[in-house]
């Protein structure tokens, strides 16, 4: 026996309004992603921070994943909450006592080629820009980037038992150089 015409009308009629209601609740659920997502990226922009009080924002950050500006000393929240090791990398690589030894130190994740970051060294790995006023604005590369952390505490340690930044340079090149 044959379903009447009507029945499948109304069937189709159903299937039709379910597709709209799946359709509207997807992008009522898409909207509400969206503004989730915004609402999280806001609340972790990271605020310009003083190093006279570091917890107190004085303004909204600046843009992108890299932090800041901040003053020179006082790291971006997501590192404070990073494990201990990141911590110490970026306190080492962004002390200005250190600049000029990073700045001679090469990386060798690959980040200086073909993935657009233009690292000429390791020190660009963790920091963007240095700003007037003793200003930093973070890289957040190093932030997950194995090889990167491992290079500059290696280079933290060396630097601590007293080898000259040219014998740290050449440690660096014999450890990592054969990772490329």
């Amino acid at each position: 026996m044959e379903t009447p015409r009507w029945r499948k009308i109304i069937g189709m009629i159903f299937i039709a309004a379910s597709l709209v209601a799946i359709v509207a609740m997807i992008n009522i659920g898409v909207q509400a992603m969206d503004d989730a997502n915004q609402a999280s990226a806001d609340a972790e922009t990271p605020a310009r921070r003083t190093s006279e009080d570091p917890d107190s924002p004085a303004s909204t950050g600046s843009g992108s994943r890299a932090d800041g500006p901040y003053a020179l000393g006082v790291l971006p929240e997501p590192v404070l909450q990073a494990p201990a090791e990141v911590q110490a990398a970026y306190s080492f690589a962004t002390d200005p006592d250190n600049h000029e030894l990073m700045q001679t130190l090469t990386c060798y994740c690959g980040c200086e080629a073909g993935d657009g970051l233009n690292h000429d060294s390791l020190f660009t790995c963790y920091v963007n820009k240095l700003l007037p006023d003793d200003q930093i604005i973070y890289s957040s590369h190093a932030f997950g980037c194995q090889l990167c952390l491992a290079e500059a505490l290696d280079a933290s340690k060396w630097h601590a038992e007293g080898r000259s930044s040219q014998e740290i340079k050449e440690e660096i090149d014999v450890k990592f150089g054969s990772s490329r």
